[in-house]
């Protein structure tokens, strides 16, 4: 579990970097949006992986998170 948290906080550092990038530059360039939109999912993805240690599993949590960590 702790490689999994190291991953959230690099994810999310990468996300911020990126957010600080666009708004720097002043311009909403698709290509920056697009790739902040991909790191969003990543996000959601580790969200629903700890709601799941959390509590019991749902159908949307084994669905989308268990798969997604097991091609990790």
């Amino acid at each position: 579990m702790p490689v999994l948290r190291l991953l959230d906080v690099e994810i999310e550092k990468l996300r911020e970097q990126l957010n600080k990038l666009a708004m720097s530059l002043g311009v909403r360039d698709p290509k920056v949006l697009e790739k902040s939109q991909q790191l969003d999912r990543y996000i959601l993805m580790s969200q629903r992986m700890k709601n799941c240690k959390e509590k019991e599993c749902t159908e949307e949590c084994r669905t989308y998170c268990h798969l997604f960590y097991k091609k990790m």
